[in-house]
């Protein structure tokens, strides 16, 4: 038998595309593209009818919306908004929210 099978223990997809996302630094858009999955189970139909993630970056969270009640809306839930994120990716990855 060769030394391969002792030496290689393969790792679950999830550990591997965590490797590959911190390796090449993508961080903010792995993150960003399972927001953008979650979104409407995270804030509910109505919210995600309204909006869309423009960008995450640096742990800000852009988010569109062409409604100035649904602007206010969210500013005032920004706090709530950021801890149900950062529960269902399950990371701290969501440190303020910029409403445009």
């Amino acid at each position: 038998m060769s030394d391969l099978g002792e030496k290689f223990k393969p790792n679950s997809l999830s550990e591997v595309l965590a490797m590959l996302v911190n390796k090449k630094g993508w961080h903010d858009q792995y993150f960003q593209a399972k927001l953008a999955n979650k979104w409407q189970n995270i804030v509910g139909d109505k919210i995600a009818l309204e909006t869309s993630i423009d960008s995450l970056k640096d742990g800000i969270l852009t988010i569109r919306t062409q409604s100035s009640t649904w602007r206010t809306e969210l500013t005032l839930r920004a706090n709530q908004l950021i801890q149900k994120i950062n529960e269902e990716l399950q990371s701290d990855v969501v440190e303020k929210i910029v409403i445009r």
